[in-house]
């Protein structure tokens, strides 16, 4: 600023050419930082308004995922399987995965101390997936385990029956406080 006024007074600018000089460059200062305030204002409203759109999308998708699993692990889905030639038991034994319930935690959608449950929710549905997958490699392979294949099966259903129904009671919880 006072060099602008040192420059007018060595070319011998007149007074009223250099107020109007100084007046456009200080209408140019103070548009371009309004501009800049303005942008940084709108900036942080489009990333409010798109963190609160994904959280609603986060919500309907938990919801969607976590009743499909329900559906999924529901008792009418059993099916029988044959322990030995006398005995069998019936089991749910539907693949599930908690992709989108992983997501929201990753994405932070829970506050810290309401994240826990979800993540323990998250490692019992992969727990009752990997029981199902060891259930079904012992009855692939059960001739070869012989007699004691019945028992291996019937622990490995026990197993699968006992995550199934704390899945159930989780999913469900976290369902009624979402």
């Amino acid at each position: 600023m006072i060099l602008l006024h040192f420059v007018f007074r060595v070319y011998r600018t007149p007074t009223d050419e250099e107020l109007e000089i100084l007046g456009t460059f200080f209408a140019t200062f103070a548009s371009t930082i309004l501009t800049v305030f303005i942008g940084a204002l709108l900036f942080g409203y489009q990333i409010e308004r798109t963190d609160a759109k994904r959280i609603r999308q986060l919500k309907v998708l938990l919801v969607a995922e976590l009743s499909e699993t329900l559906e999924a692990l529901d008792p009418a889905n059993a099916v029988e399987v044959q322990l030995s030639d006398d005995s069998s038991a019936e089991v749910v034994t539907a693949y599930v995965q908690p992709v989108v319930l992983e997501q929201a935690i990753w994405d932070g959608f829970f506050d810290p101390s309401n994240a826990e449950a979800p993540i323990h929710l998250a490692g019992k549905i992969r727990g009752y997936s990997t029981n199902v997958a060891h259930l079904f490699s012992i009855l692939s392979i059960r001739t070869t385990f012989g007699p004691g294949s019945g028992r291996l099966a019937l622990h490995a259903i026990r197993d699968i029956e006992e995550t199934r129904r704390v899945v159930v009671k989780d999913a469900r919880s976290l369902i009624d406080h979402r």
